[in-house]
């Protein structure tokens, strides 16, 4: 204020870093500048460009902010060479630029001398442990985590603090800030990804054991540190065709994923079960409508994996908000997610120059679900939820997708939605990370 109690106001002519507009302001500033000097933004795919040369040459750029990564048909990369110098020349030289890096926002690149390229996050994972298990990259033991089956049950045993307390302790607190920081790597380690989902279900008033098994996972993840995806150039890809007769497929995973884009799905349903009267205040408890007893209904959820290049592209386990009464009407919310995400990978691939004329298989390991998804008429007793069905309908009608029926034992997605016996889980994360040949 000043001497007669008027306040001073100070006017910014733009943003400083770290204010909500200033993001908005660089994007839009790199954006007109990229399309100045000739690349087009991805339609549905804001963060992605293509450049079309006179020749043929095709260059492809994509940013995450003000992190760009390039790649080129032409060896020689003049397209990207040549954006260089423009951003140099635009902002003054504060551009840096590398060919053939071997990291990018995060990520460690890896170039196999048989070709292709492998992703993988250590630095983030020693990062954590940094901050949470120190002594873990001193060789100390830790005697209080756990590991295999008995991770699995303390999983599988936690519940939410009821009712939630008003101000979450030092403890709850730490289990947020372990899984906050797991959730970036769990994009190269789908290993971790079901048993992360155990603890996300909690995390918003976890008990004193979800802090154990946050921790438990946190070395797991460090002990597995250097997984890495592995894509291949299609010559390298060896599994065999993809076969279907009368709807259904056999797919064997030891054989690996696909060079094309596939998608699976899966959903987990867990019929209420009788709990003890002194259980009652526990979460997801109620109370059976008719027989008057209190019924523990586990969180239904379903998984979503995306396949291209021999590898896992995308992968997830979520909770399925609805009510479901069958296991049928849980597999139909799984697919119509699934639909969801095969649609944008569609449009991803055609974007790279992938053959998209042919439908995208759509896996489930649920025939009534399979029937029904390509032949409504076949259900006559789950009409109440098949509007579900609409989009998967609609979207096989123009000819971008076919649902298949697989073996339960081989559904790639079916190690995200439960815990699965030692041998499945490792031929399955073998087959997400590009490894099962």
């Amino acid at each position: 204020y000043d001497a007669d109690g008027t306040p001073f106001v100070y006017l910014l002519n733009s943003p400083m870093w770290g204010e909500a507009p200033a993001g908005f302001e660089w994007d839009a500033t790199l954006h007109s500048t990229l399309i100045e000097f000739g690349w087009v933004q991805a339609p549905g795919v804001p963060a992605l460009y293509t450049f079309r040369g006179e020749s043929g040459n095709v260059a492809h750029l994509g940013k995450i902010v003000d992190d760009l990564i390039f790649s080129e048909q032409d060896a020689k990369l003049s397209v990207v060479e040549a954006t260089v110098a423009l951003l140099r020349k635009r902002f003054r030289d504060k551009v840096s630029y590398e060919a053939d890096p071997d990291s990018f926002a995060g990520y460690k690149i890896t170039r196999p001398s048989d070709g292709g390229y492998g992703l993988s996050q250590p630095s983030k994972v020693v990062g954590a442990v940094q901050k949470y298990l120190p002594g873990l990259l001193t060789g100390e033991k830790f005697p209080s985590l756990l590991s295999g089956p008995e991770l699995d049950a303390a999983l599988a045993s936690l519940k939410l603090v009821k009712p939630t307390p008003a101000k979450l302790g030092a403890g709850a607190k730490r289990v947020q800030q372990v899984l906050g920081d797991m959730k970036f790597f769990e994009k190269t380690m789908p290993q971790i990804a079901h048993r992360l989902h155990q603890l996300s279900c909690i995390m918003s008033s976890p008990c004193p054991l979800a802090l154990v098994c946050a921790e438990s996972l946190l070395c797991v993840a460090y002990e597995e540190r250097d997984s890495c995806i592995r894509y291949r150039p299609d010559r390298l890809i060896v599994a065999p065709p993809r076969v279907a007769v009368d709807g259904r497929m056999e797919l064997d995973m030891t054989l690996g994923a696909p060079a094309e884009l596939e998608v699976s799905a899966d959903a987990s349903f867990a019929p209420p079960q009788i709990v003890p009267p002194e259980d009652g205040d526990a979460s997801g408890v109620s109370i059976h409508p008719v027989h008057g007893e209190l019924q523990l209904k586990l969180k239904d959820t379903y998984s979503v994996l995306l396949t291209y290049g021999g590898a896992g592209v995308l992968w997830m386990e979520k909770n399925i908000g609805a009510a479901v009464q069958s296991t049928h009407e849980g597999e139909s919310i799984a697919s119509a997610r699934a639909c969801d995400w095969l649609r944008y990978g569609r449009i991803l691939a055609a974007i790279f120059g992938a053959d998209m004329s042919e439908p995208t298989r759509l896996l489930t390991d649920s025939l009534a679900n399979q029937k029904v998804s390509n032949l409504p008429s076949s259900s006559s007793r789950s009409r109440h939820f098949l509007i579900r069905y609409s989009v998967i309908q609609s979207q096989a009608a123009e000819g971008n997708l076919l649902v298949l029926h697989i073996s339960d034992e081989n559904n790639p997605a079916d190690f995200l939605t439960k815990g699965v016996p030692h041998w499945k889980a490792k031929i399955s994360t073998s087959y997400v990370l590009g490894d099962a040949r």
